[in-house]
This record gives structure tokens, C-alpha cells and sequence, in this order.
């Protein structure tokens, strides 16, 4: 302590005042004496004190400590940055991955994770990287989902006791508690889907219902043995699980890609019933019908095949009577002695029938297949010009219309358990 002579301004006796204060007291008449000189100074409009070299500082080294895996030290990092930027997306997602990593047991504080993303995805749009820090954030999160998700235990095997399945049910909730929160904020759809999948996969076997622990009992000879028991949960947690389920699988079908290819499947479902009404008006309609041609005044002109076999008969004759002949002339030849005069006879009127045969069998075979070609035209030329109403044509239609639909009906029970599929 440092003593200053002053004089008291009221009476004028020398004093000896302490001067790290900065009043003091006359010890004569009591008069208040001023020790320090006190200096005012007034600033008018805004002090900015430049701390943006040392909050770059804190980011490097919490970007080189988060590369590295040292998740505590940038977490570290992280929090001392955000102080002198509080708007950097950048920093702040990443110290709410940091967060998430460096959770010890089973004590997950998602809304300091979900406040962090919903402040970078605010300040994200005013970074000039924006989008590149977009997808940094995406692949990270999706990366943290499959590390958190690994981590959860498996139901398979059997728990040691009733305690450790217990406290497996806990892990269970806040790990879902967790990774619903950050399927929530991922941005990208095909990440957001595969994440969702997994997560429903989680749920489809019911694992809380089929939990199993070791139960230990004594025998009546002091003897321990074990048994398999199934973990019994409360109504509440039962329901908690229901209902995640549930918000999961409404935030799986509502993704784009997937109302996308349900409404393709909707349109083809569409097509296929569509396709089946039409295919049972024909069935129905042609089904009850008997085609007689002298009561439909429609085939009055229809080509008859009557004549065209006529015509084929009469010209088929000629070969028919030549082979006759042969035949006959053939028979004879046999029958009498080769130098008589009936057996030559028989010989040339058996090979004079010969070639008879084969020119009339070759002009009857072209003629047949001349009124065949011209039958065939002529009913083709009727068919164009009354289309669908002679029996054949009716039975390709009936045909047509049973194997359509047989097919929609395959096609509409494949749809349909599709679409079911989507909402399970």
C-alpha cells in the first residue's frame, strides 16, 4: 500500500491518504478529499473488435482433430469457434456430430443435435459453399445412422440376466430416439431412403417382444440351474415402439421416389382392371351367341365353298378315269400270253393311261390349288369389308379376349400385392 500527500481542501491540513483508493476522509474537520484523478471517456457509435483470425484458428484445428477421430478435442474446438461465429454451419453440424459421438451410455440429448442442424441448415444458405457443405452434411450424417445403428445390440441372442435385458429395451429406445432424429434432417432422398429401410427393418421382427434372458433358480438339493425367459415390457414401451414404427414407415412412404413409383404402379393397376372389364364384355357378349348364317342377312354374300369343290371334283375326274384304265389295261396284260393280240392291245392302252394319268393329275392338282387361292380371296376381300362377324373370326375374338383376360387378372394380384408390400 502506497501512501500520497494531499492537502484537505476544507481546512488545509496535510494528509497521508492510501492511493488505491480513489476518495479518502480528512482525519481534522472529516472534509470527503479525492485521492485519484478520474478521466471520463465517451465513444459514440460501434466498437468491433476483430477476433476472425482466431475463430479461423479454432475451425482448423477442430476440422484437423475431427479428420484425425479425436471427437472430444474438436468437440472442444468446435464450441470455442462457434463463440466468435455463432452463424458457421459448417461448425455447427459438425460439433453436433461431435456430440453424438463422444455420448457415453445411453445418455442421448437429441434436441442439442436437432437444434445444431436446424441452425446450420439456417445459416447454410448465407455460405458461399453452400452446396458443397450441403453434401459434406449428408454423407456425414448418413455415415453417423450406420455407425449409431451397428451399434445397437441385437436381439438374437440371450441376455444374462433380467437387468441386462432391461437395460438393452433403454439402449434400444434412445438409440431409435437418436436415429430418428437424424434420419429427420437428412436433406438427400436416396440417403434419407436407405436410412428409413434399415430402420423399419429394425421394427419388422418385433425384437421387443422376443428379447430372451437367463432366469436363475434353485433346485431343492441347493443346485442353480437356468432357463430362457422372455422379456416382458410394459404397455407404455410396447406402444412407444408401435409408434415409432409408425412415424418411420409414414415418413418412408411419403418420400418422393416412392409416391412416384406407387402412382406408376396405381396407373398400371388402372390399365389391368381397365383391360379385365373389356375382356369380359367380349367374353360376355360373343359367349351366349349362335352364329347361323340364314338368319343374318349380313352373310347374304358370303363365299361359298360349294362351288369351288365342284369345280375341283370335275376337274380331279379325267386323272381318276386315266388311272382307272391303267389299272384295267395293267390287269389284262397278265392275264394273257405275251405274243398274243390282246396282250398288246392291253400294253398300249395301259401305257397310253399312264400318261394320261400324269397330265391329268398335274392339271387337276393346279386347278385345285387355283380355286383354293381364289376361295381364299374371295372370303379375305368379304372379311375386310364385314369385319368380326363370321364364326371364325367371332372365335378369335372369344379366344383373344379369355387369354387377356386370364393375364390381367395374373397382373392386377401381382400389383396389387406390390402395392401392398409398399405400405408394410
Amino acid at each position: 500500500m502506497a501512501l500520497k500527500s494531499l492537502t484537505c481542501p476544507s481546512c488545509g491540513a496535510n494528509l497521508n491518504l492510501d492511493d488505491n483508493r480513489e476518495f479518502g476522509f480528512c482525519e481534522y474537520c472529516g472534509a470527503k478529499v479525492q485521492i485519484r484523478e478520474v478521466i471520463e471517456v465517451r465513444h459514440t457509435g460501434q466498437i468491433k473488435i476483430d477476433n476472425s483470425e482466431q475463430g479461423e484458428n479454432l475451425k482448423t484445428l477442430a476440422e484437423r482433430s475431427y479428420k484425425a477421430g479425436n471427437y472430444d478435442e474438436a468437440l472442444d474446438f468446435y464450441n470455442r469457434a462457434i463463440v466468435f461465429d455463432p452463424n458457421d454451419s459448417q461448425c455447427l453440424y459438425r460439433r453436433a456430430l461431435c456430440k453424438i459421438i463422444c455420448m457415453r451410455g445411453t445418455n442421448f440429448n437429441t434436441k442439442e443435435f436437432t437444434s445444431d442442424f436446424d441452425l446450420a441448415y439456417k445459416y447454410l444458405k448465407n455460405e458461399s459453399n453452400g452446396d458443397l457443405i450441403r453434401h459434406s452434411m449428408q454423407v456425414e450424417l448418413n455415415a453417423l445412422f450406420n455407425m449409431a445403428y451397428n451399434k445397437m445390440p441385437s436381439s438374437a441372442s440371450t441376455k444374462a440376466n433380467e437387468e441386462e435385458a432391461r437395460a438393452t429395451i433403454i439402449f434400444w429406445i434412445d438409440s431409435i430416439d437418436l436415429l430418428y432424429a437424424i434420419v429427420s434432417k437428412m436433406l438427400d432422398e436416396d440417403y434419407k431412403e436407405s436410412a428409413l429401410h434399415r430402420l423399419l427393418s429394425f421394427f419388422i421382427p418385433k425384437p421387443i417382444t422376443t428379447l430372451k434372458y437367463y432366469q436363475y433358480h434353485t433346485n431343492p438339493n441347493g443346485g442353480v440351474y437356468r432357463t430362457v425367459e422372455t422379456y416382458k415390457p410394459s404397455k407404455k414401451t410396447i406402444d412407444y415402439f408401435e409408434r415409432m414404427k409408425e412415424n418411420c414407415r409414414y415418413l418412408y412412404n411419403n418420400l418422393p421416389s416412392r409416391k412416384k413409383k406407387y402412382g406408376a404402379l396405381e396407373q398400371k393397376k388402372k390399365e389391368a382392371e381397365s383391360n379385365i372389364e373389356k375382356a369380359k364384355g367380349t367374353i360376355a357378349e360373343l359367349s351366349g351367341r349362335t352364329v347361323e348364317k340364314i338368319y343374318n342377312p349380313e352373310r347374304a354374300n358370303e363365299p361359298s365353298f360349294t362351288p369351288y369343290v365342284v369345280w375341283m371334283i370335275l376337274l380331279n375326274i379325267p386323272w381318276v378315269i386315266s388311272a382307272f384304265v391303267m389299272f384295267i389295261s395293267f390287269a389284262i396284260s397278265t392275264m394273257v400270253r405275251e405274243s398274243s393280240e390282246a396282250y398288246q392291245s392291253a400294253s398300249r392302252a395301259s401305257g397310253s393311261g399312264c400318261c394320261f394319268f400324269i397330265v391329268f393329275l398335274i392339271i387337276g392338282a393346279a386347278a385345285a390349288l387355283i380355286l383354293l387361292k381364289a376361295y381364299k380371296n374371295a372370303e379375305k376381300k368379304f372379311y375386310k369389308t364385314h369385319s368380326c362377324i363370321t364364326p371364325k373370326c367371332e372365335y378369335d375374338r372369344l379366344y383373344n379376349a379369355r387369354i387377356t383376360l386370364k393375364q390381367s387378372e395374373e397382373e392386377l394380384s401381382r400389383l396389387e400385392k406390390e402395392m401392398k408390400e409398399y405400405w408394410k
